[in-house]
């Protein structure tokens, strides 16, 4: 077993499981150009939503940006999914009753692959 298979194993049995792992909704979504040029927003569609393991962590919500920032409605959050996610960037993604944008998607690499995503949200709509 090389090595990157051994620790994709390891995470997905002791970490990305129903001890330590949330569960999380990834829906991913397609937008549409506008008919206006760019002046109102296009279409969006979601596809179908996957279910999986994932450690949050990380989470700002709205109520702690407007105490230090002033009238801002933005909120965000970090999570780490097992190297099986399928996510991009503008995918919808929640977990614990709070659905966020994904803004990056971070890989980490090990031995010629992925071992784990770290993806950055911003709680926009």
């Amino acid at each position: 077993m090389s090595r990157l298979a051994a620790i994709r194993t390891t995470l997905n049995n002791r970490v990305f499981n129903d001890d330590l792992g949330t569960d999380v909704t990834i829906t991913p979504t397609s937008s549409a150009a506008s008919s206006d040029g760019g002046f109102t927003p296009g279409s969006e569609t979601d596809g179908t939503a996957t279910v999986l393991k994932g450690i949050p962590f990380s989470n700002s919500t709205e109520q702690y940006f407007k105490e230090m920032f002033g009238n801002s409605k933005v909120g965000e959050g970090t999570v780490i999914l097992p190297y099986t996610a399928v996510v991009e960037t503008d995918d919808k993604i929640a977990w614990l009753g709070k659905t966020y944008r994904v803004e990056e998607v971070e890989a980490f690499p090990l031995g010629g692959g992925v071992a784990a995503y770290l993806v950055r949200c911003n709680e926009r709509s």
